[in-house]
């Protein structure tokens, strides 16, 4: 099981596949209970949908930070100009989530792709 009770709800402005494999998230706040609580529970889930096509996916995977200075500069560097501006001087830390999990369900029915 990927989620447990504990789990909390945050929205990242800055989630963006990094491959094909792989999404990334840029966490502003150094002091984030997301980066506390990473290292004893990496597993995370996001959603993402198009409400007028009506298709929704979640993805699921394991988080890790990244640490080798040239891929965090390529997060910070592929996130939206309006996300970055809120981090000019990056003070935060990147996010790599590895995929284990894609669940899409459309108006034809769900489809599910494990890694």
């Amino acid at each position: 099981m990927l989620m447990n009770t504990a789990s909390r709800i945050s929205l990242y402005g800055s989630t963006h596949f990094h491959n094909p494999d792989t999404l990334v998230i840029w966490v502003r706040n150094p002091d984030s209970p997301l980066l506390r609580t990473l290292p004893t529970r990496p597993y995370m889930a996001f959603i993402d949908g198009d409400i007028q096509e009506r298709v929704y996916c979640t993805l699921e995977g394991k988080g890790r930070v990244i640490t080798a200075g040239d891929e965090r500069q390529r997060v910070y560097d592929q996130m939206h100009p309006i996300e970055r501006q809120f981090d000019g001087a990056m003070k935060g830390t990147a996010i790599a989530i590895d995929l284990e999990r894609v669940t899409i369900l459309t108006k034809a029915g769900k489809n599910v792709l494990v890694r």
